[in-house]
């Protein structure tokens, strides 16, 4: 599937049935209120660009006046009813023409990753915060899925675009508009090629939480880019270059 009228058909069909966030999503939902907070800023007027089943967005809403962006009109009905906290709207966030200087805070979680146009989609999200805003996105490391088998690749995600970004490549990205760029990768647990096979050894883990080490481990292991995703923010400059 390529064009966008397959691919509202395939987000249409994921989100018409109502599910609870699994641990891994509460995960990388928590990591990125942890970011927001670090902003400092009181009542930020937030975006959640690929907002999907709109949980997420709702939760933003309590910290801030909320909209979340999503290609599937399916699921931004089915949020808009659920979650009256937050605002939605459905859109092709590739050809949109969003509203410039707007936003505090744009947050973009596990979208880059689903789109052909990496560069559009950040160019749009520097136009859409005011300047001083920033911008928090989560996407799975490429290093990392290029370490997991294929079958289990697609039995974890198997969206029409699968387009994984690296480390260096968001980095570089992130670096032509933002300013104060940060990033990680987290979680632990996919991927078995190479040193991964070791990274994510049951009982090499189960081993350090015996002597009190597991945390130093996963921490050092993140750093060192073995995450399943990567956590990136950087603000958009206060003056233009």
């Amino acid at each position: 599937m390529s064009d966008i009228g397959s691919h509202t058909d395939y987000y249409n069909a994921a989100h018409e049935d109502f599910a609870y966030p699994n641990l891994l999503q509460l995960e990388r939902a928590t990591r990125i209120l942890e970011v927001i907070r670090s902003t400092g800023i009181r009542s930020p007027k937030i975006c959640d660009l690929g907002s999907g089943p709109g949980w997420f967005t709702a939760v933003l809403g309590v910290f801030g006046p909320t909209v979340g962006v999503d290609l599937s009109d399916v699921a931004t009905k089915q949020a808009a009813a659920r979650y009256p906290l937050a605002h939605f709207a459905c859109a092709d966030i590739l050809s949109w023409r969003p509203p410039k200087n707007k936003f505090d805070i744009i947050v973009s979680q596990e979208v880059v990753e689903h789109l052909s146009d990496h560069e559009r989609h950040i160019s749009m999200a520097y136009e859409m915060l005011r300047p001083g805003g920033s911008l928090i996105l989560t996407t799975p490391n490429a290093r990392t899925m290029k370490a997991t088998p294929e079958h289990v690749r697609r039995a974890w995600t198997n969206q029409p675009v699968e387009n994984y970004m690296s480390q260096s490549a968001l980095r570089s990205l992130l670096m032509r508009y933002f300013t104060e760029v940060k990033l990680d990768s987290m979680i632990l647990g996919l991927g078995s090629a190479g040193l991964y096979r070791v990274v994510n050894s049951t009982k090499v883990r189960q081993a350090l939480k015996t002597v009190g080490l597991a945390k130093a481990w996963t921490s050092a292991a993140c750093k060192a880019n073995f995450g399943l995703h990567l956590l990136a923010s950087g603000r958009k400059p206060r003056t233009s270059p």
